[in-house]
């Protein structure tokens, strides 16, 4: 079920068909789904990304860079932020860890 059809599960849909397309070596097929996730209100972000072991594969593909950096400048205008140093990590962290 698409993200206009779904707000609720149609961005986990859609997520599967990223995983799908990267399993069956499609990254750009992958990708062009991972866009307008990117876009939704999801849990996905520049450091999940990083991390999760899904986009392991695509990581070194340059539309991927792209997606990764256009959504950190998004992030950091939406939230004032203009860089992520080592301290603000550690102050973002330890709140976490506080609740």
């Amino acid at each position: 079920m698409p993200i206009s059809r779904d707000g609720y599960l149609g961005p986990y849909v859609q997520l599967q068909l990223v995983r799908i397309y990267t399993l069956v070596d499609e990254p750009e097929l992958a990708l062009d789904q991972l866009e307008p996730l990117l876009r939704a209100p999801f849990y996905l972000s520049p450091g999940w990304l990083r991390i999760d072991p899904t986009f392991d594969p695509l990581r070194s593909n340059p539309r991927f860079q792209e997606l990764v950096e256009k959504v950190k400048a998004h992030a950091a205008k939406e939230h004032g932020v203009k860089e992520v140093t080592p301290e603000l990590a550690a102050k973002v962290t330890a709140a976490i860890h506080s609740r």
